[in-house]
């Protein structure tokens, strides 16, 4: 399958994700980081010129602080970091997800659904992280979330 061999081993592949996700909704910001100040919530991410540096450092952190952990816990730094750093005008989230799930099935873990009961938990654990730059909250609920998908797929394939 296409996702298993794709990398996010450079800021281009994920403005390309980007591009993908949000092509049709804004055409003309699709794959192009923001050139503008944004605040989130009480947030307020790196300024436009700051982004691209953080994006490289991002990546870079990835494959080389966070290669030794567990998968789940990687995966959570380098998905609660993207969204601090919140590069894109809009789309932010849903390409994080997307990038998550790309890579935790790169590491063969099921694809995680985060469901409308859980978006509370998910903002929760993403403000835990941004204040404290502790994952811990996170990866707990990417473990439910993987565990829930793998009861799902188990069920239907010995259905």
């Amino acid at each position: 399958m296409w996702c298993y061999n794709f990398t996010i081993s450079g800021q281009f592949q994920i403005k390309q994700i980007h591009a993908i996700v949000l092509n049709r909704i804004r055409p003309n910001d699709a794959g192009r980081y923001r050139g503008v100040p944004v605040t989130v919530g009480d947030h307020l991410p790196p300024q436009p010129w700051e982004v691209s540096i953080q994006m490289e450092q991002l990546i870079q952190k990835y494959y080389r602080e966070w290669s030794m952990l567990h998968p789940l816990e990687q995966v959570a730094y380098l998905h609660c970091d993207f969204v601090r750093i919140h590069p894109f005008i809009d789309g932010n989230g849903r390409t994080a997800r997307l990038i998550t799930n790309l890579e935790l099935m790169k590491q063969d873990y099921p694809p995680v659904i985060l469901p409308v009961e859980e978006r509370v938990a998910y903002y929760e654990a993403l403000q835990k992280y941004d204040d404290t730059g502790i994952p811990d909250d996170f990866v707990a609920l990417l473990t439910k979330l993987a565990e829930k998908s793998l009861t799902f797929y188990l069920t239907v394939c010995s259905g």
